[in-house]
């Protein structure tokens, strides 16, 4: 099976960018960060996972998530949750 995306380009949407966080007003910890369209959970170790998630207003919302031992999942729901933001923190 071909990969959708290359090992090149997974490397770079999942590497640490020095920015700086607004909501918790500090630049982001190496051990949990903002990649490019990815949060990534302690990277370099067998809890890495990357997760996604998104939602349109009135209409729905996902989340993917993307674990170091090869599992992955996702859940679409076809509405968006009072408590989106808080349900998708672990």
């Amino acid at each position: 099976m071909t990969p959708v995306l290359s090992g090149a380009m997974i490397q770079q949407m999942t590497a640490f960018q020095n920015l700086y966080d607004p909501i918790h007003h500090k630049n982001q910890d190496p051990d949990s960060y903002y990649g490019l369209g990815w949060n990534v959970l302690h990277p370099g170790t067998e809890l890495e996972e990357w997760n996604h998630a998104g939602a349109l207003e009135q209409c729905c919302s996902s989340w993917i998530v993307h674990r170091a031992d090869g599992i992955s999942y996702a859940a679409v729901f076809n509405s968006l949750p009072e408590n989106f933001a808080s349900s998708c923190r672990k």
